[in-house]
């Protein structure tokens, strides 16, 4: 007796186009800070938008999405040029939509950085991440992250996080 499974949500990775989504892009980053800070006040929608610009005008790679039946609802933002020398790669951002997180959407995002990095020749991966995220921190921790240092944030202190490759 066979087993037919019902066809599951279309799930695609591609590049975002921020000409036409950087709105989503924003909305992802502000959505982000909003679970840690309790206000927008020193949130720089234009600036996080205008690096995530210059890092795909540099490499197509930089900035991918994860669709989900049309709708975005994950984005992997890498910084291929950070860290070369010192063999590092740079996560500045990975976002998950809170409703489709616990869903290995978030792994799936982190294995495309690994295997780009990878190919790349890196052999660490470093991110930051807010402590007071503790969700956030978690996730990293339970992929192999750990906390290397502190760097100053745009309000408090961030967790430094790296991982061998």
């Amino acid at each position: 007796m066979s087993h037919t499974e019902e066809p599951g949500p279309s799930v695609l990775f591609r590049p975002m186009d921020l000409d036409r989504e950087g709105d989503v892009y924003r909305s992802a980053r502000a959505d982000a800070w909003l679970a840690v800070y309790p206000d927008l006040i020193a949130f720089d929608g234009p600036g996080f938008l205008e690096e995530a610009r210059e890092q795909q005008l540099w490499d197509p790679r930089a900035l991918r999405c994860v669709v989900l039946d049309g709708e975005i609802v994950g984005i992997l933002q890498l910084s291929t040029l950070s860290g070369a020398r010192a063999g590092v790669g740079h996560i500045p951002f990975l976002w998950v939509r809170k409703d489709f997180r616990r869903q290995g959407l978030g792994s799936r995002l982190l294995e495309e950085a690994q295997d780009t990095y990878r190919a790349m020749g890196r052999k660490k991966l470093r991110l930051q991440c807010s402590t007071a995220n503790l969700p956030a921190r978690q996730f990293y921790r339970s992929h192999g992250f750990v906390k290397i240092g502190q760097v100053p944030g745009a309000q408090d202190a961030l967790d430094l996080l790296e991982m061998e490759l």
